[in-house]
């Protein structure tokens, strides 16, 4: 059997905005990258092949996998990148690109997309979930996120 993926686009007609390959020596195994911000669907499918010495009106059926959909946001960036963090300071992180900001009503098949941070040493700094990091020694701390 010959497994493969299909790509439609949503909305503004893009191609080459999700590409899709299929691993080596894994027939049914695929990488998917985005490559341009976008609501894609994908959908596998392959051709079974019948005898036709045992079934002669069966030649050939497409199987179709479900539709999943697959949304690709533009490159998060966080300004500034660098931040000397002093006691008692406040500062309010901004960002450009990652998940498209939504209310939490809105969601996305079912799902609500959203970008949690974290501060790596607790004791250096914190941030909330307005992005705003409070400084409270001299220290180095690593900010992480997440989407999710």
């Amino acid at each position: 059997m010959r497994f493969s993926i299909e790509t439609e686009t949503m909305g503004l007609r893009r191609t080459g905005g999700l590409q899709s390959t299929q691993e080596p020596n894994q027939i049914r195994n695929f990488r998917t990258f985005g490559r341009e911000p976008g609501i894609y669907q994908l959908t596998a499918f392959t051709y079974a092949f019948f005898n036709p010495s045992t079934d002669a009106s069966a030649r050939a059926a497409t199987i179709v996998s479900d539709m999943l959909r697959i949304e690709v946001f533009p490159i998060l960036e966080i300004y500034p990148s660098d931040l000397l963090i002093t006691p008692n300071m406040k500062y309010t992180l901004q960002i450009e690109g990652g998940p498209q900001t939504m209310a939490k009503s809105q969601q996305l098949d079912g799902s609500h997309v959203e970008i949690k941070f974290a501060i790596e040493n607790t004791k250096v700094a914190s941030i909330d979930r307005f992005r705003e990091v409070t400084g409270y020694e001299v220290g180095d701390a690593v900010l992480k996120y997440e989407i999710i």
